[in-house]
């Protein structure tokens, strides 16, 4: 008689608990798939720390589940791009009062050079004894550190800087002066670009920017104007804002048709003298009174 419980018999009985272990495990993962493809999206919430999961029953705010976020289809009339305002110029700041040099007295004569003839010493080798040089900022590299420091403004008996203003552009001339007056220079001359025509109301207005700028920078120089006869002929604001505002005014020589610029500038509030008047000519001359060529 044949034993009933065969050992082929067991080992089917083995094998078929496996094959339903395998089954049971697929049905979980697929369950667990559906629910974390269709379900749990529902629960993502996102915040500044990134997507979180918040479940109800765990602990989550809110018995509901938020609903899903729809798709937002975005115009581009929609979007606002705000542009933050641009950072303002940084401050000069003005150097102590006693790192600048003190001022020098003037020459008689001033002889105009181009700005690379101060780097390269040459002007200060043809200068005669007992007179100054202006330079024209053309070709100029105010960023020179030997500049900088007042090494070549300091080398000459005198330098002074001839600066095209343009009123509508008065920040960058008084930029400029102010760079002037930390590398040293004894003088700076405004005079009027090329393409610039101010009404006097805009000019007197800059000479006051550029006058107060300089005081409070304790320029200890001096502030100057190549200006023509008219305004002083004409008694205009402008010839009294020159008066009043420059220690020195470069005007050219010639008939004056009788006014005495002297008294005039006095009567409207100049500060200088009768050698502070300087008489633009071309060529240098021997005289008893202040003359420039200017580059």
């Amino acid at each position: 008689m044949k034993n009933p419980y065969s050992t082929y018999r067991g080992r089917a009985n083995w094998l078929r608990r496996i094959l339903i272990a395998i089954v049971v495990l697929l049905v979980i993962a697929l369950a667990a798939a559906i629910v974390g493809l269709f379900v749990l999206p529902n629960y993502v919430v996102y915040t500044p720390d990134g997507p979180q999961l918040v479940l109800p029953f765990f602990g989550g705010k809110g018995s509901e589940a938020p609903a899903p976020t729809p798709d937002v289809t975005v115009e581009p009339s929609d979007i606002v791009i705000e542009t933050p305002p641009p950072s303002p110029s940084p401050t000069v700041t003005p150097p102590p009062p006693d790192s600048l040099p003190p001022r020098r007295d003037t020459p008689l004569g001033l002889v105009g050079y181009e700005f690379p003839r101060l780097l390269d010493s040459s002007a200060k080798e043809s200068l005669v004894k007992g007179r100054g040089a202006v330079f024209s900022l053309e070709g100029a590299d105010l960023d020179d550190p030997d500049l900088t420091a007042g090494q070549y403004p300091l080398d000459l008996p005198y330098a002074a800087a001839l600066v095209p203003f343009d009123p509508a552009d008065s920040e960058a001339a008084i930029s400029t002066c102010r760079t002037l007056a930390y590398q040293c220079f004894d003088e700076v001359i405004l005079t009027l670009a090329e393409d610039a025509d101010p009404s006097d109301e805009d000019a007197v207005s800059f000479f006051s920017d550029l006058v107060d700028a300089l005081a409070d920078y304790h320029f200890n120089g001096r502030i100057s104007i190549v200006a023509e006869k008219a305004p002083f002929q004409n008694d205009t604001a402008l010839g009294r804002a020159i008066a009043q505002k420059f220690d020195r005014v470069y005007v050219p020589g010639g008939n004056w048709g009788g006014l005495n610029l002297y008294k005039y500038l006095k009567d409207n509030g100049f500060q200088g003298t009768t050698a502070d008047i300087v008489t633009t000519v071309s060529k240098p001359i021997s005289a008893n009174y202040s003359w420039a060529i200017l580059p």
